[in-house]
């Protein structure tokens, strides 16, 4: 019986220490699970930030700034799905906006660059996004090349008369040495890759239509057309850009499946601003119908024209991924209709579409 009494003590203490453990562990949870939480507000809350900063910015033709973020994070655009944004591991938001830039940045700074996509009519603003992690190396003999970087040419403007990738990138010629440590995208205007793709080394050929893409004669940016390819160590891909703004796109999008996401946004956008202007001819012969006997038929032709666009952006929009020179020279000839139409309507004082 002695023994029986001496054994119930220890027993408690087990109890004891087991129920503190218990009691310790929940504790130890509820202050992990909050400060988890607190972590995934703080993810949300700067994804917001970002999402602002981007709309902010929609208003400008052509801006760039840095934004600065709470601190060091891990931001994924267009991944796993297109058209989302994510930092760290807090819940995907969807976004409307087309970004171009590498599917997973980490950075405490974001560098950003907006300009507007116009073709012909403004259709978005397409959003440029860099950590600085990567330095973008411009190779090419032509104009272009020269203009893309910003170089003064002897005897001429620099930079006021065309516009240039922002200085805050790391944007470098092809006289430049790259530094170790750093990945590089070297990119090759109307020349044939001399890099090869490498774990470290992103390569990207852009071929543009003629001298469409150079700024000399100041050129409308939705001439700017052409065929890009990326590759890949496993191979290569290639597909096609409309307008200056979307060639800068090809040179921020990580590969050909980042580029595609923001293809789709566009052409998305693209089909209902369209429709808008659609809308706006059709309204517009009638009210001439009703001013005068004989309408002008410009605007019935500018308003089918439109309305050839609209279907062909929809069948377009389904084979995004596989767009070739074909479809590029067909909604081109399509943009230029609809701009000589209506660039007849100015010169006879009428009432523009656009």
């Amino acid at each position: 019986m002695k023994e029986k009494r001496g054994i119930a003590p220890v027993f408690q203490y087990i109890f004891v220490a087991i129920a503190g453990i218990i009691i310790l562990s929940f504790f130890v949870q509820s202050a992990l699970r909050q400060s988890n939480i607190s972590k995934e507000v703080g993810n949300i809350q700067t994804v917001n930030a970002l999402e602002d900063n981007l709309r902010a910015l929609e208003v400008a033709t052509n801006a760039n700034k840095e934004i600065q973020l709470a601190a060091k994070q891990g931001i994924t655009v267009n991944k796993p799905v297109c058209g989302v944004l994510r930092v760290e591991n807090s819940p995907q938001i969807r976004t409307q906006e087309a970004i171009f830039s590498n599917t997973e940045l980490k950075a405490d700074k974001l560098k950003v660059w907006t300009v507007s996509w116009e073709y012909p009519y403004r259709i978005m603003n397409f959003f440029f996004l860099a950590d600085g992690q990567t330095e973008y190396i411009v190779q090419g003999t032509g104009r272009l090349a020269e203009e893309l970087v910003g170089i003064q040419r002897q005897g001429e403007p620099c930079c006021d008369n065309f516009e240039f990738i922002p200085k805050i990138f790391n944007v470098k010629t092809n006289s430049y040495t790259p530094q170790s440590g750093q990945v590089k995208k070297y990119v090759f205007i109307n020349q044939e890759p001399t890099v090869a793709p490498a774990p470290t080394a992103e390569v990207l050929k852009i071929q543009t239509d003629g001298e469409k893409c150079d700024e000399q004669g100041n050129r409308e940016d939705s001439e700017c057309t052409g065929v890009v390819t990326f590759y890949k160590e496993e191979g290569q891909e290639t597909t096609v850009f409309f307008g200056k703004a979307m060639l800068y796109g090809s040179i921020f999008a990580k590969d050909k499946k980042s580029y595609d996401c923001s293809l789709e946004a566009a052409f998305e956008r693209m089909e209902k601003v369209t429709k808008v202007y659609e809308k706006r001819a059709e309204k517009l012969f009638a009210k001439d119908m009703q001013d005068q006997l004989s309408p002008n038929p410009t605007y019935l032709r500018i308003k089918e024209s439109l309305h050839t666009l609209i279907t062909t952006l929809e069948n377009k929009k389904i084979k995004v991924r596989q767009l070739t020179q074909a479809d590029l020279q067909e909604i081109a000839q399509q943009k230029e209709i609809i701009q000589n139409l209506n660039e007849v309507l100015r010169s006879e004082g009428k009432g523009q579409v656009f």
